[in-house]
């Protein structure tokens, strides 16, 4: 009996575990995207022109005043030979032969914090740039902003629903789980209420083992998903540095207490189902 019991309690928490580690390989999916739009804002640029008369003392001091700024993470100096040069190498050709001077105006090339990738925040960056004296004009990815934008307006919805629909399935899931190993040990209730146990007190030792059942099984999805991931690391190691130990430590709160609570309501729900059954209805 002891052994049946064990076979059991494996089965069912492997079952929870299985299912709490697809709900948590979508979540983990959700972070990567979001990993994956910090990691494309953090390659956006603005260029500013200056004007022409910009010396090579006054250039680098611009680029230094605008990284001092908490909305760049660096800026550089550029001036009209070395944009020259690498024209030049992109298109193959050589134009300063014959022009003699470079065509080019010099300009300052910064790099945006992903926090400030955002419409409102370049607008007002725009101002900041168009503000400093010799600045001419300010180049901004306002393609790529609408796009990253637009794209996290229209799939919010729809995600956000996918997952609520995930967690249904996967709480059903867990029940039917839960539910078989509780109806296996129909005729234990049923003995319990003959020697006159309150429902409270049958009820009792299936919840907390039904906690136990989710605590686990949420530990070992958590572990499935770590592996998960770190199987994929290699792969794209750039876009997983931006998983931080507190993300993790998130994910592994979130299966725990899916676990904890969708097992231990399930355990609840399926003893109170055969409370007070009839014999036909237990067989």
């Amino acid at each position: 009996m002891k052994g049946a019991h064990w076979t059991t309690a494996i089965s069912t928490v492997l079952g929870v575990a299985s299912t709490l580690a697809v709900l948590g390989l979508v979540v983990a999916a959700g972070g990567l995207s979001q990993a994956l739009g910090k990691e494309v804002k953090a390659g956006l640029r603005m260029q500013v022109e200056l004007v022409a008369r910009t010396t090579t003392e006054q250039g680098p001091q611009i680029a230094a005043k605008i990284a001092s700024w908490p909305q760049v993470l660096e800026a550089e100096y550029i001036d009209p030979e070395t944009a020259a040069m690498a024209l030049e190498q992109e298109l193959g050709t050589s134009f300063m032969t014959f022009l003699g001077e470079s065509p080019l105006p010099p300009s300052v090339e910064l790099r945006l914090h992903p926090d400030a990738a955002n419409s409102d925040a370049i607008h007002h960056l725009e101002t900041l740039l168009l503000g400093l004296n010799g600045a001419v004009r300010v180049d901004a990815p306002w393609s790529i902003i609408r796009h990253l934008e637009g794209a996290t307006t229209r799939w919010f919805w729809p995600v956000t629903l996918l997952f609520l629909a995930l967690l249904a399935l996967s709480a059903a899931q867990i029940y039917h789980v839960i539910k078989l190993s509780v109806h296996g040990r129909r005729f234990v209730i049923r003995s319990m209420e003959l020697v006159g146990a309150r429902p409270r007190m049958i009820r009792r030792p299936f919840f907390w083992e039904g906690m136990g059942y989710g605590f686990v099984g949420g530990v070992l999805a958590f572990a499935a998903v770590i592996t998960a991931l770190g199987a994929f690391r290699p792969m794209a190691p750039a876009l997983f540095s931006h998983i931080t130990p507190t993300h993790l430590a998130s994910l592994a709160a979130v299966l725990t207490s899916a676990g904890l609570l969708i097992a231990g309501g399930s355990s609840f729900w399926a003893v109170r189902s055969l409370l007070g059954a009839s014999l036909d209805r237990l067989h």
